[in-house]
């Protein structure tokens, strides 16, 4: 079995990191991304593919998939049942896919709710 050097790994970690931004932009709608990242990933996406990314690039979409990944229970002193049903209350300013994530989420357990 050949060896791998450090440069075909750093290549590696490279396209991995353009993978993962591809990803993230393909599967999350546009207004569920933070501004300045959604600018950041395409910044990084218009590099060169040879391009090497820094430890510190790869930690701020390290730390974009973490937070994604968070389970939410609450947010300013309001717990997810609350925020849900304030929610529903507003059902008619709601385009059709945010209409029926509420209801899904109304529906079942709130803590394994994901929309978006």
């Amino acid at each position: 079995m050949p060896r791998i050097g450090k440069g075909q790994k750093a290549l590696d970690r490279a396209l991995k990191h353009r993978e993962d931004i591809e990803r993230l932009l393909a599967t999350t709608p546009p207004w569920a991304l933070r501004g300045w990242f959604l600018d950041w990933a395409e910044s990084q996406l218009r590099r060169d593919r040879f391009y090497l990314f820094s430890e510190d690039e790869h930690a701020v979409l390290a730390k974009e998939l973490s937070s994604r990944m968070m389970p939410c229970d609450g947010w300013d002193g309001y717990t997810v049942d609350q925020l849900v049903r304030a929610a529903l209350s507003y059902r008619a300013d709601c385009s059709e896919d945010t209409t029926s994530c509420s209801r899904s989420c109304s529906a079942r357990d709130h803590q394994n709710c994901r929309c978006g």
